[in-house]
């Protein structure tokens, strides 16, 4: 009689340790679906969509849910609502997911300058397991980079261009990364936009330079590839 009772104590305590477990699974199941599922604002709409469209003027909004993204779309409207009502300007932008990684690239080109069109970037980075925005300083980890190297990159790019190119029949290494230097702000001018796979440079344009701007941005990309990117 006893060991009937202990038998069924333990039946019983079996039982509810498989319905436990089960519940267990389920819970976890839920946790991964939800941490793994990208929470749209609009579900019938894209991850970034186009949320205003007029006079060669894209202007691009994240469809997610979040007081950060929140943040990072005022931000986007506060820097393109500087060149909105400028007819001259061209807005437009693109985005891409590298694994949990979502880019946003915008672009803003102003043609009625002398010689190459000013050219500027702005971009955005999100992880979409938390909804959070990501800093350059992230993204360059991700990379092994930091800015130092970045730079350093930026710099060897320049140096190839610069012996490809007729500049150094007039004006020395030390002339030439002068004179880039001076105008070039490599925090405020570089933008890190992730683009199948690889983590690019953006370099904004601006009429300042005098011995290079013009043929080189005929020449040569906006991008340098500053490393490969594995999520």
């Amino acid at each position: 009689m006893v060991i009937d009772v202990i038998d069924a104590k333990g039946r019983l305590f079996f039982l509810f340790a498989c319905i436990l477990g089960i519940f267990v699974i389920i819970l976890f199941g839920i946790y991964q679906f939800n941490k793994n599922s990208i929470r749209y604002i609009y579900p019938k709409k894209s991850i970034i969509y186009t949320s205003s469209k007029s006079d060669n003027k894209n202007i691009p909004f994240i469809n997610l849910r979040g007081t950060s993204i929140e943040q990072v779309n005022q931000n986007i409207s506060d820097f393109v609502g500087k060149y909105i009502n400028d007819s001259d300007i061209l807005i437009d932008y693109q985005y891409q997911k590298n694994g949990t990684i979502l880019s946003l690239l915008i672009t803003v080109i102003q043609y009625q300058t002398i010689g190459v069109p000013e050219v500027l970037f702005h971009s955005y980075h999100i992880d979409l397991t938390n909804n959070q925005f990501i800093t350059n300083q992230d993204l360059l980890e991700y990379v092994h980079q930091n800015s130092n190297t970045l730079q350093e990159r930026m710099n060897r790019f320049f140096l190839d261009y610069y012996h490809d190119s007729e500049i150094s029949g007039f004006c020395d290494e030390v002339c030439f990364f002068d004179d880039l230097n001076n105008y070039y702000d490599f925090n405020r001018d570089v933008t890190l936009f992730l683009q199948d796979g690889k983590l690019m440079a953006y370099l904004s344009v601006h009429e300042k330079m005098e011995f290079m701007e013009y043929q080189f941005f005929k020449e040569r990309n906006y991008s340098v590839k500053v490393g490969d990117f594995h999520d």
